[in-house]
């Protein structure tokens, strides 16, 4: 990592306080600290004071959490119905022309697949966004809804999709919640209406495909999860601890 020139990047974590399907989410307790605190530790612990790292939120009580745990943060406008234009709004308040996007519900992403991502961003372009998928051999999260499958046409998205009953449930790629781009990709997703298959799944990086933009994708070497559901935090809290031991090893 030492090689690699951050200073013109901002990672931003993008926290809408409620879920639908997760009520309060970013703040629900993660072995002893609210979820969006883990995810920000997570990539803290890792990149260190290399990179300016943010949490992006309208909700008062999160940038309390935020205040409370010492984690820097930009409180956005109540208006924006996703995380990418939370992201962008605090691109704006930045001269930092690249913007790396990471879920604020993605607490056990590796952080040294960011970097294989960074690295691949060395030729990003205006127009092209990069994301992250995994192998994954799961056949549980395959039939998953919550679990988002990109369907890959060579080293691009061809299409995402929350069911594949074409694809093979023992070797798909799970889609993790990262994105990099320049500043004016961003913003040009950002000036675009909500496209079609975006509002029948679900999905904002449909809205990047229906409009012509190019997502590319570097493949993650560990897998992770999105906690969307009260069975993804009882996964997660599982999970956690035994994440940790392995990390002090």
């Amino acid at each position: 990592m030492d090689h690699l020139d951050l200073a013109p990047w901002l990672l931003v974590i993008p926290a809408r306080f409620d879920s639908s399907r997760l009520p309060y989410k970013m703040k629900q307790d993660l072995c002893g600290k609210p979820l969006i605190i883990r995810v920000y530790e997570n990539l803290r612990d890792f990149f260190g004071d290399k990179l300016k790292i943010l949490v992006a939120t309208d909700a008062e009580e999160l940038s309390e959490i935020c205040t409370l745990h010492k984690v820097p943060f930009f409180l956005t406008s109540s208006s924006h119905k996703s995380g990418t234009d939370r992201c962008y709004e605090v691109a704006r308040a930045h001269d930092r022309p690249y913007i790396l996007n990471v879920q604020g519900d993605e607490p056990f992403l590796n952080p040294k697949d960011l970097v294989g991502i960074l690295q691949a961003s060395n030729k990003l372009e205006e127009g092209q966004i990069l994301t992250l998928a995994y192998r994954s051999h799961s056949e549980e999260d395959f039939h998953k809804l919550s679990v988002v499958k990109l369907i890959p046409k060579g080293k691009e998205a061809l299409t995402f999709a929350r069911a594949d009953p074409q694809g093979n449930p023992l070797d798909f790629y799970h889609h993790l919640g990262v994105y990099a781009y320049h500043k004016e990709t961003l913003k040009k997703f950002c000036s675009l209406a909500e496209s079609p298959l975006e509002q029948q799944l679900r999905l904002e990086q449909m809205r990047a495909l229906e409009n012509g933009l190019t997502v590319s994708f570097v493949e993650a070497k560990t897998g992770s999860f999105g906690i969307d559901t009260e069975e993804d935090l009882i996964r997660a809290r599982n999970l956690f601890p035994l994440r940790k031991r392995e990390e002090s090893l």
